[in-house]
C-alpha cells in the first residue's frame, strides 16, 4: 500500500459515520516500497483523535519468538498502547482480544 492510498483510507474513515476505527497489519521488517510499519503511525499523529494500539504477535504462527523490544523501541515516539498476541491461537481469538481492547465494533 502506499501513503497516497493509506491517506486517502484515512480520509474515507474521517467521512464515514459508521466507521469506527482501522486495523492493519505489517511485518516489522523494514519495507523496500510502499507503506513501512513507522508511515503509517506517523500519518496517525496528524489526526489526534486516533486511539492508537500495536498488537505484537509473539510467538508466531510457527512457535518463533518475536522481537517485541525492537518493535517497541520503532513505535514508542507514537505512544500506542502495546499488547501481544499468541499468533498460534485461532484467529478468531486474537480478534476477540483486539476487540476487547479497542472497542472497534460497537
Amino acid at each position: 500500500m502506499s501513503l497516497a492510498e493509506f491517506r486517502r483510507i484515512l480520509d474515507q474513515v474521517g467521512r464515514t459515520t459508521q466507521c469506527t476505527g482501522i486495523v492493519a497489519a505489517f511485518q516489522p521488517r523494514t519495507p523496500r516500497g510502499g507503506l513501512g510499519i513507522e508511515d503509517f503511525f506517523q500519518e496517525l499523529d496528524n489526526e489526534p483523535s486516533y486511539e492508537k494500539y500495536a498488537f505484537i504477535l509473539n510467538p508466531s504462527r510457527d512457535n518463533t519468538p518475536t522481537d517485541g523490544h525492537a518493535i517497541r523501541e520503532r513505535l514508542d515516539r507514537f505512544g500506542p498502547a502495546f499488547h501481544q498476541l499468541d499468533a498460534r491461537r485461532f484467529s478468531h481469538l486474537n480478534a476477540a482480544k483486539i476487540q476487547e481492547h479497542t472497542h472497534i465494533v460497537d
